[in-house]
């Protein structure tokens, strides 16, 4: 049943504070109708099963010419998802207290629980997690209808969204899943896809009507009376999420110290700016990655059956 936790690291990374705000549905996936949560799935599915049939190191196998590039590429999405992370604790501050300074209180409490014991981090995880889902199926529910079709477009900002959201878990759990076979690979992959492909769907329906908001799942779930509940669940999340990217970006405390700083900066552009101008370019740069990683997962693959139809 190991192949059932990885499935939940991934799908953890999802849930951040920035998804469960609704924004990120909104901007990603507004119009795509079906197809969308469809892509972003069969992205997150094929991408994670070559992740983890690469085995550890992967950056080594992807880019064995400029094995940094992956790990570049990481970090920057480190500091792009956190400063997002602290720019909506400075909009839910504002709007919960009406007070300033939500960022910094939210990066120190993240710089606090990244330095801390992991289980009670996890516990506190799946618990605002669990949570957020509750809270936004009770939204869907209340508003009723579906949402609208797909405006026929094809849905690489799904796939882009998709890849940059496994790309950190991806990198990490490669290590963890040396000893699974190909049937657990298989299996933690086809429970990605599916728990991908529902969340996203439910959040397509909980932001409706509301995508241009700057907190859509917000807006929509005022009539609903779990407006405060869900914004109390949104300063938990971005306090979890972000010391788990303050975890991924660094390890020694300067750099911790060094990346919370350079977000906090970058926070000040707005949570909704970064995630409608600086989110693509980091999505898109992360599907090259993922791509690259399936190709280098097939490779292997293809050489491992030749190799086993020599010795037959």
């Amino acid at each position: 049943m190991r192949y059932i936790s990885v499935a939940f690291v991934f799908i953890g990374t999802l849930m951040g504070a920035g998804f469960v705000s609704g924004r990120e549905a909104a901007v990603f996936f507004s119009g795509t109708g079906i197809w969308g949560p469809l892509a972003a799935a069969v992205v997150s599915g094929v991408g994670a099963f070559a992740f983890m049939s690469i085995g550890p190191g992967p950056e080594v196998i992807i880019c064995p010419y400029r094995p940094a590039l992956p790990k570049i590429v990481i970090r920057a999405e480190c500091l792009v998802i956190l400063a997002a992370t602290l720019a909506l604790s400075e909009t839910l501050g504002r709007n919960l207290f009406s007070l300033p300074g939500g960022a910094v209180l939210a990066a120190a409490a993240a710089l606090a629980v990244s330095a801390s014991g992991r289980f009670g981090y996890k516990v506190v995880t799946v618990f605002s997690t669990a949570t957020a889902l509750l809270i936004a199926l009770t939204i869907a529910l209340k508003l009723g209808t579906p949402f609208a079709a797909s405006e026929g477009t094809f849905p690489l900002r799904p796939m882009g969204y998709a890849a940059m959201n496994i790309l950190i878990p991806a990198m990490t759990v490669s290590r963890y899943t040396e000893g699974f076979s190909v049937r657990q690979k298989a299996l933690a992959s086809a429970m990605i896809s599916f728990l991908t492909f529902g969340i996203i769907y439910l959040y397509m329906n909980v932001v409706r009507g509301a995508e241009s908001a700057t907190l859509p799942a917000v807006e929509n779930a005022a009539p609903t009376g779990m407006k405060i509940p869900l914004m109390f669940v949104l300063i938990i999340s971005a306090v979890t999420s972000g010391a788990a990217t303050i975890n991924t970006a660094a390890k020694s405390p300067g750099g911790r110290a060094s990346i919370v700083i350079a977000a906090l900066l970058m926070s000040l552009s707005g949570f909704g700016n970064i995630v409608e101008y600086v989110y693509p370019v980091t999505s898109y740069t992360a599907l090259i990655v993922v791509f690259a990683a399936v190709y280098r997962a097939a490779a292997r693959l293809k050489n491992s059956c030749k190799k086993e139809a020599a010795l037959i």
